[in-house]
């Protein structure tokens, strides 16, 4: 429950600071006025001459899709009348992923000035230190602005013109919210990575491997990959990013397996997504064989796939009951929006807006969010579970000790008697017989090995049974075997045994204690003086019989001691019954032992 508690707070607390900044960056960039875009068919220019191609296509007023690897040239009309040329101006294009773009201005004489931006281009090289390719036009450009465009995959082209200050805010807003969005992720990654080396659950390194590609894919969409990461690599933003998607879909169902604990409710299931994972890292294979547009749209069409068979497997689980799998059903239905909104926005169906346009990172924290909530819950009901299986295990272990320890008494009881009155019984008749014979110094010694057998017979049967527990009760029993303990010992015993009854089983085992723990003490260790003390301990939770030894000999080596397997006999015995024994090697041994009463256990 901490576990989950601390996830809460911690990913609200970066939640908010999301929402914040997004409000702050929504209210900023609403106030900047859109410039309008102008799309002509320069076919007619004079001036494209001079640039070095003639361009084939036209364009309308709408972004325009190209699947085509070859140039596209368009023609930019700025609308100056309402550009205050007092400040500079710059032309973006709000595409971040385009593979190059060249831009063409002329400038006050005839002679033109060219920049290039785009993923093919190293970002160091690019005029404007943004990750939106952005082209400075100056403070009084020139109506026209050509650009050619270059791309190996369908393409949108949308542009704006700002002024450097609507820049300086865009640069300050976009660094706010991004750091808001990555810190979000990275407490949650972090956390959960070191929850995974805290408990070793395999779901928490899934998510952690399959959140940071996630984030690696928006990294590169966005164009923060080339600023931050590889700022010195060309053309490598949109492979990367593929690599990320690739990698995003195979730790996808593996962590989904492991949350959704398949393997166990739906193993063949499991075996199939495990296979399907492959899939879309095998797509990369045609990228490197040069078929890109092949190999982008199959490894878009596999995530589409692996995508839906998630979601499809996280609503069954949910409606089967699984309270784990709603968090990630709900996490994917809100990120199957952002990519419907993300999709319809690229297709010109829906206007650009601050939350149109940032909706997927939005998503990926809301998932990571909610995944890492679900974890958490996931972690603290299989520690319930495990509680509870533990619990029962433990009630059984109680049950069938009970059942042992009863039959174990009775065959005691049995072995006992036919000791005592079988065996001992025939002993007598015997030296009944061997008294009758002529006597003799042969026939005397024989009566007295005769007595010695049935002497040691009778003790061994009091061991495997105190019959007179029985007969006398525990406190005068332990007196007795006390008394007969020390009878011939130097040793000076001290006894305050309190006279209570208790059940039959407590008393015997309490005994059976007391006897091993005083054949220890005449065995090892060497003592002098021995206090024996027996009272019920009572409070308002609880009553308990008490059992202390004490003795002042050399002092207790359970694991030296070779006698050291009948005590923890004794040890399974007592714990088995809810007590507890305690050794203290301290000025000799002291052992005290507990057993809580029926009526209060």
């Amino acid at each position: 429950m901490l576990v989950f508690q601390s996830h809460i707070r911690a990913a609200v607390c970066m939640w908010c600071i999301l929402v914040v900044s997004s409000v702050q960056a929504l209210a900023s960039e609403s106030e900047i006025e859109p410039s309008i875009m102008y799309w002509n068919d320069v076919s007619t220019a004079p001036t494209i001459d001079t640039i070095n191609s003639s361009p084939k296509h036209k364009f309308s007023a709408s972004p325009t899709k190209n699947p085509k690897n070859n140039d596209i040239w368009a023609h930019i009309a700025l609308p100056l009348e309402k550009m205050d040329s007092a400040e500079p101006w710059y032309l973006q294009i709000d595409f971040p992923n385009i593979d190059q773009v060249d831009v063409y201005i002329r400038d006050g004489s005839d002679s033109w000035k060219s920049y290039r931006v785009g993923d093919d281009t190293i970002f160091s090289n690019w005029p404007v230190e943004f990750r939106i390719p952005t082209i400075p036009l100056g403070k009084s450009p020139a109506p026209d602005v050509y650009a050619r465009i270059n791309s190996y995959s369908e393409f949108v082209f949308p542009l704006k013109l700002v002024s450097e200050a609507t820049l300086i805010k865009q640069i300050d807003q976009n660094n706010s919210y991004y750091s808001a969005v990555f810190s979000a992720i990275f407490v949650l990654v972090v956390s959960n990575f070191f929850l995974y080396l805290s408990i070793r659950d395999s779901s928490y390194f899934y998510y952690v491997a399959y959140i940071l590609a996630f984030s690696f894919v928006q990294l590169g969409v966005t164009g923060l990959g080339q600023q931050y990461l590889w700022p010195d690599l060309d053309g490598s933003t949109t492979i990367i990013a593929l690599i990320a998607i690739a990698v995003t879909n195979l730790f996808l169902p593996l962590f989904s397996i492991h949350y959704l604990s398949l393997r166990k409710v739906a193993p063949k299931l499991a075996k199939f997504m495990t296979i399907f994972a492959i899939f879309p890292l095998a797509s990369l294979f045609l990228l490197i064989l040069d078929n890109y547009i092949i190999g982008q749209n199959t490894l878009h069409l596999l995530s589409s796939i692996n995508m839906v068979i998630v979601l499809y497997i996280a609503l069954k689980r949910t409606i089967a009951g699984d309270r784990s799998a709603a968090y990630m059903s709900v996490s994917y239905i809100v990120l199957f929006s952002a990519i419907s909104l993300a999709l319809l926005h690229q297709n010109g169906v829906i206007e650009t807006g601050f939350w149109v346009k940032h909706m997927m990172e939005i998503a990926i924290v809301f998932e990571a969010l909610l995944l890492s909530i679900g974890l958490a819950h996931r972690i603290n009901r299989i520690r319930l579970e495990n509680i509870r299986i533990g619990i029962e295990k433990q009630e059984d272990q109680k049950r069938f000790y009970k059942t042992l320890m009863s039959v174990e008494e009775k065959e005691r009881s049995r072995l006992g008697r036919l000791l005592h009155d079988g065996v001992s019984h025939d002993l007598l008749l015997i030296e009944n017989q061997i008294k009758k014979l002529q006597p003799s110094d042969e026939n005397n010694d024989l009566v007295e090995q005769v007595d010695q057998v049935i002497e040691k017979v009778r003790d061994i049967s009091h061991l495997i049974h105190p019959f007179h527990i029985e007969q006398l009760g525990f406190t005068r029993a332990a007196e007795r075997l006390i008394q007969n303990t020390f009878m011939d010992s130097p040793i000076e015993c001290i006894a305050a045994i309190e006279n209570t009854e208790l059940p039959r089983n407590i008393e015997n085992e309490l005994f059976y204690s007391l006897q091993e723990c005083l054949n220890n003490i005449i065995k090892h260790s060497e003592a002098t003086e021995v206090m024996v003390r027996f009272y019920i301990e009572t409070t308002k939770d609880y009553q308990q019989a008490i059992l202390l030894i004490k003795d002042d000999g050399t002092g207790f080596n359970e694991c030296a001691n070779d006698d050291g397997f009948g005590l923890r006999m004794i040890k399974d015995s007592i714990e088995y019954l809810g007590g507890f024994i305690m050794i203290e090697p301290s000025d000799g041994t002291a052992v005290k032992i507990g057993l809580p009463l029926p009526e209060f256990s």
